[in-house]
């Protein structure tokens, strides 16, 4: 018999409600829009499509899991990872990738970034799955109390 994960998780990840929303990034409006569309279900959902904002955005946020787009050329790619990098938080980010020969030391730049590198075309049972993973994992839910506690003191 399978079991499903998914299923198995659903009292170990807080309800959505409870959550800060997760946080969105793709450069191309159209990825970042249908990725929120998808994820609305389940969770509650922020979108940046501007590499400029991106990291103010998820200093402000503080999202229990990022989820960034790449662009597909190499020079944006280190553009984006340098923002990941400098990020605030101890929060997972999930990478979404183009696959092709791109330079061993680029695709390591991407790994030291996140937590999970996913190439394109997504899966997106697959990608909720993970997200529900990540949460447990990463324990959310006590995130979620303490920002909630930050914000009532301020």
């Amino acid at each position: 018999m399978r079991t499903n994960v998914h299923s198995s998780l659903k009292q170990a990840v807080p309800e959505p409600a409870k959550l800060n929303p997760l946080l969105v990034f793709s450069p191309d409006p159209d990825v970042a829009r249908s990725l929120t569309m998808l994820l609305e279900d389940h969770y509650v959902v922020e979108s940046e499509t501007d590499l400029t904002k991106l990291e103010d955005h998820a200093n402000r946020l503080n999202p229990p899991i990022l989820l960034a787009d790449l662009h597909p050329f190499p020079p944006e790619i280190l553009k984006t990872v340098e923002v990941l990098r400098r990020r605030k938080g101890n929060y997972p980010v999930i990478i979404f990738h183009v696959f092709r020969n791109t330079r061993p030391e680029i695709e390591q730049a991407i790994r030291t970034v996140s937590d999970i590198v996913l190439y394109k075309p997504i899966n997106t049972d697959l990608l909720v799955e993970l997200i529900s993973v990540l949460m447990a994992v990463h324990d959310t839910r006590s995130w979620s109390t303490a920002q909630q506690e930050d914000h009532k003191r301020a």
